[in-house]
C-alpha cells in the first residue's frame, strides 16, 4: 500500500465526493481523510459519502476537534464509519482553528485534545466505568449503544507541548505545513517519549503553469499563517512568499517527488497531500497520483 494519502477539504459540492473518492482509491492512495472547519460543508456527510463509495481506502477526519462537539459525539460518529467501512476508520484530532467568529471558546487546547482521546478509546473499548477530566465527563454504566472497537488515532499538531502529550497516547503524530524539514527534529525530540510514528500533512498546490499554482498559494497561504506562529518563528518567515517556500509544494511531479523524498529521508513514514491541491482539482490530482507512484 502507497506511503501517501490525501486530505480533502469541504469546499467542493456533495455530489463531487463519491466520484473523487472513486478515483483517489483507484489511483494507489492509503488514505482518504476530511478535515473539519466549521465554515464549510460538514465533515461527517462527507465522510459518510466517501465510506460507501470505497472499499480499501483508509477513512475520517483530519483533523476534528473538542471545542465546537462533545468527544461522544465524534466517537459515535468515527464508530459508525468504522462499522461501514469493515474496520477501515482513521481518527485524526488537533486544536482546529477559525472559532473567533463564532464565539466559540479555545481554552486549554492541550487538556481538550488528551481528555477528547481518552474519551473517544472509553468509548470506542466498551468501557463503562465513569471518567472525569477537567473539560469532559462520562457517567459511569453510559456507553454507545451499539457495537464498536478502537480505531487508529493519530493527533495533527507541530506544537511541541501538544506533541509532548500526544505521543504516549496515539499511533502517530502528523504535524501539518511540513515541506522544509528542519523543524522535523523539534517534532522528533518531542515524540521521544512515545511510541507514535511520525508523519506529515504537506500543502500541495500542484500544477504544470507554476505560476498559476504560486498565484492560488497567495490567495489561501494568509488565512493560516496567524495559526502558525511556532513555525514561522523557528524560521523566520518573513512574508507570504516566503511562508509559501518554507510550507508549500508549489509546482510539477518533479519539484513534489524530491519533496517528499526530502521528508521521507528526514523520518516521515506517511505523507498526506491536504488542502487546495492545486488550481485545477483534477490535474493537481494527476501529478499527485504520478508522484505517489514513485513511492510505491
Amino acid at each position: 500500500m502507497s506511503r501517501l494519502g490525501i486530505q480533502l477539504h469541504t469546499e467542493w459540492p456533495l455530489g463531487d465526493y463519491a466520484r473523487l473518492a472513486q478515483r483517489i482509491e483507484d489511483d494507489g492512495f492509503a488514505e482518504l481523510t476530511v478535515h473539519d472547519v466549521i465554515w464549510k460543508r460538514p465533515l461527517w456527510p462527507v465522510l459518510t459519502v466517501i465510506a460507501e463509495h470505497t472499499s480499501r481506502l483508509l477513512v475520517g477526519p483530519d483533523v476534528t476537534h473538542p471545542f465546537a462537539r462533545h468527544p461522544v459525539t465524534t466517537a459515535s460518529n468515527i464508530a459508525a464509519i468504522d462499522e461501514m467501512t469493515g474496520g477501515r476508520a482513521i481518527l485524526g484530532i488537533g486544536q482546529g482553528s477559525f472559532f473567533e467568529d463564532a464565539g466559540i471558546a479555545h481554552d486549554h487546547p492541550i487538556t481538550a485534545v488528551r481528555e477528547m482521546i481518552e474519551v473517544v478509546n472509553h468509548l470506542l473499548s466498551g468501557e463503562r466505568s465513569a471518567y472525569q477530566g477537567q473539560i469532559f465527563q462520562i457517567a459511569a454504566g453510559a456507553a454507545l449503544r451499539f457495537p464498536t472497537r478502537p480505531v487508529r488515532i493519530f493527533v495533527g499538531s507541530f506544537g511541541p507541548r501538544m506533541i509532548a502529550m500526544a505521543a504516549p497516547l496515539v499511533g502517530e503524530i502528523r504535524p501539518p505545513g511540513m515541506w522544509r524539514t528542519e523543524y522535523l527534529e523539534v517534532v522528533k525530540q518531542h515524540m521521544a517519549g512515545g511510541h507514535a510514528e511520525l508523519a506529515v500533512d504537506v500543502w500541495p498546490f500542484a500544477a504544470q503553469n507554476r505560476a498559476a499554482a504560486e498565484a492560488m498559494a497567495r490567495q489561501h497561504v494568509p488565512q493560516f499563517l496567524p495559526y502558525m506562529k511556532t513555525l514561522t518563528d523557528f524560521y523566520g518567515t518573513r512574508d507570504v512568499d516566503d511562508a509559501i517556500r518554507t510550507f508549500c509544494a508549489v509546482g510539477d511531479e518533479a519539484e513534489l517527488a524530491d519533496g517528499c523524498a526530502r521528508l521521507f529521508e528526514a523520518g516521515a513514514k506517511r505523507i498526506t497531500f491536504s488542502g487546495a491541491l492545486g488550481p485545477d482539482r483534477d490535474e493537481a490530482l494527476d501529478i499527485l497520483a504520478r508522484v505517489a507512484r514513485r513511492f510505491d
